[in-house]
């Protein structure tokens, strides 16, 4: 990751890529390794036809909706 720091935000200055990297190094501590069941490997989806406006949203699909479906959504 650190490689990819340097790469990423060299145009930004040595600085910014040495924030980065601290983060990095901070962060490490905090991830551990989760065991999944194989089962999840075949887990079955069924999708629906029709999605609602935040099913839509939720699955990251938000700009195949039209202008019009946000306008009775209320901000905030």
């Amino acid at each position: 990751m650190k490689e990819n720091n340097e790469t990423r935000f060299k145009h930004k200055g040595k600085k910014v890529v040495d924030i980065n990297n601290k983060i990095v190094e901070a962060s490490d501590k905090y991830l551990h390794k989760v065991d999944i069941d194989s089962k999840w490997s075949k887990l079955k989806i069924e999708k629906k036809e029709e999605l609602n406006f935040y099913e839509t949203i939720n699955n990251l699909k938000g700009d195949s909706l039209p202008v019009s479906a946000f306008l009775d959504k209320k901000q905030g």
